[in-house]
Formats: structure tokens, sequence, C-alpha cells
């Protein structure tokens, strides 16, 4: 079981030491077979909760759960759901939300027996709501992960893809007939391979927040001192 190494975590609150670690290398759970997606997204939950967790990765877990348990017997591709459920690299709630901007409805099984092995209209219109929210769903993520870091423009100066996809984001949200570049294969690619190495983000953000803080800490006391020189000359 591995837990994201951030040595400095240890001077941070312990929730924000729990966000952080489930974010980008959780706890490897045990899944008791039949493996399902909502059986994954529950194990998660339920280590966001024994965590008291209330950050980016409870979003969206919140968020995809709230979804998919309207018709319960939606089911991911084995071939998608064994990485989805591995809690290697991302959650399974993340590696949702990837794999649902990179490659939407494929990876579910919207056909049903009860259908004659034709697609559910249920299930279909259930995923595409999903689909649809998914650049939200990213944009709310990434949000609430700059949050926690040391710097208020940490991820985007660390992840340059983020700034134009926020941009894209932005224009597009409200356009009609524009919603795919919102799904840019390249650029989300882009965003999770970094987001992958988001503790060395992070502690790259920490030693830069503490390299300004000591800079602005010896300009005011350059400031304070001059101050006090020229008090002491008076008026001339």
């Amino acid at each position: 079981m591995k837990l994201m190494k951030f040595s400095i975590l240890i001077l941070l609150f312990e929730v924000i030491v729990a966000e952080l670690a489930l974010a980008a290398a959780p706890i490897i759970p045990k899944i008791t077979p039949p493996i399902t997606i909502l059986k994954c997204l529950g194990v998660e939950e339920g280590l966001i909760h024994a965590q008291r967790i209330s950050g980016p990765v409870y979003l969206i877990n919140a968020e995809i759960l709230n979804e998919l348990t309207v018709e319960e017997s939606i089911q991911v591709k084995n071939e998608y759901l064994q990485k989805i459920c591995s809690f290697k690299t991302f959650t399974p709630s993340l590696w949702i939300l990837r794999d649902l901007l990179l490659r939407g409805e494929n990876i579910f099984i919207l056909t049903d027996d009860a259908f004659g092995g034709k697609i559910n209209p249920a299930k279909a219109t259930v995923v595409q709501n999903l689909i649809e929210r998914a650049p939200e769903l990213m944009v709310a993520y990434i949000t609430a992960l700059q949050a926690l870091t040391p710097l208020p423009d940490c991820l985007r100066n660390n992840i340059p893809e983020l700034q134009e996809y926020l941009t894209k984001y932005n224009y597009y949200e409200n356009e009609a007939g524009s919603g795919q570049v919102l799904y840019d294969k390249k650029l989300i690619n882009a965003i999770f391979n970094k987001l992958e190495k988001f503790d060395s983000i992070y502690v790259k953000c920490q030693a830069d927040s503490e390299r300004l803080k000591k800079l602005e800490k010896k300009r005011r006391a350059e400031k304070e001192a001059r101050e006090a020189r020229e008090a002491q000359q008076g008026p001339l």
C-alpha cells in the first residue's frame, strides 16, 4: 500500500494531506468480485469519508456517483474497468473523468438483453448527460485542486495546457455546436499525463512559495531599515 510521497505535507493540515494523497496516489484497497463501476466508486467514496475529505476528489466522486446511480445497471467494458478500479495513478472517479473526455460512450456497455441486444435508451441518456458534463467536472476538479496548492498559479505554471483548456472552456461552454473543442484528445492527454506527476509539481510549488516568502521578508526588512535610517537623519 502506497501513499503519495509528500515529505513536506507533514506541515499541512491533516485533511489537506489526505486530500492530496488520495488525489494522486491513493491507498490501493481490495475490491471483492464481481467488480462493477458502482462498487469501485463506492469503495472510493468510503475512503473519502474515512479520511474526512471534502476537496476535489470528493467533488468528482459525488457527481459521477449521482449520475450513474440513476441507472444502476450501467456497466463499463472490462478493458477500461480494470484500469479504473486499479486505484493506480488516479482514483476511479478521475479515471472515469479522463475516459469520458477521451473516449466518451465507448467505455460503457449500453446494449441490453431486455432490448434484444440493442442500446438501452435509459442507459444511453445517463451516459450522454455524464459526457456532456465532463468538461464542467474537469474544470471544477482543477479549480478545487489548485486551491490546495501553495501558489495561486501553481498548476497553470506547471501544466501550461491547463490554461489553454480553461480558455477554451470559458469561451465555448455556452456556444452551441462547438462542444467537441472541449474534448481535444491531445490537450486532455497532456493534462492528465502531467497530473500523474502532481507530487513533484506540489513540491516545486512549495519550494517556490518558500523562496518568495523569504524574498518578501528580505524586502520588508530592507524597507524597514531604510525607513529607520531616514527617520534618524530627520528632515533635510
